[in-house]
């Protein structure tokens, strides 16, 4: 499972703990396969209920992030235009577009680790949905990671994954 992370350049994600294995399916008596489902699904319900949440904060915090940009964009158009006049003062210049750089950053930081954080969710979502497919034979692991592997570069979450400057 991924995790987000706070590394030198930026978010990412990356493996959680160590090799956690799943408890292996033969092994378990029925009763035992009855309780990890009744907590799997339990797990899952308020995951989806996290999620659904967090989807509307995030595309709201999108939304207010475009609002801010905008703004911002408006500033500097407004300090272009003063600094394009004979004898303005270029350390204002200097100072005021630093200040628009360090705003827009601080904007963007916010909302990727909004993002990040969704979408760890979502991934613990993917987990625990296979873990329950596996419990109900619905589909062989092997075969259901070829699937993943496929719609991963599809939408080229890879690149989520690996690169923390995304």
């Amino acid at each position: 499972m991924l995790e987000p992370v706070l590394d030198g350049l930026g978010f990412g994600l990356q493996e959680q703990g160590g090799n956690q294995q799943p408890p292996m399916l033969g092994l378990m008596s029925e009763t035992e396969k009855q309780e990890e489902m009744q907590k799997l699904s339990g797990e899952h319900e308020k995951l989806i209920d996290l999620i659904l949440e967090e989807e509307d904060q995030l595309i709201d915090a999108h939304k207010r992030h475009i609002d801010a940009v905008m703004e911002l964009a408006k500033k500097e158009m407004a300090l272009l235009q003063e600094v394009s006049k004979p004898g303005s003062d270029i350390t204002d210049y200097v100072k005021g577009l630093n200040a628009i750089l360090e705003h827009k950053l601080e904007i963007i930081s916010v909302l990727r680790s909004r993002l990040l954080g969704f979408y760890y969710h979502l991934r613990q979502e993917e987990d625990i949905c296979k873990k329950v497919n596996e419990f109900q034979g619905a589909k062989p692991a092997e075969a259901e990671k070829k699937e993943t592997d496929l719609l991963k570069d599809e939408l080229k979450l890879d690149d989520f994954d690996n690169n923390p400057k995304l």
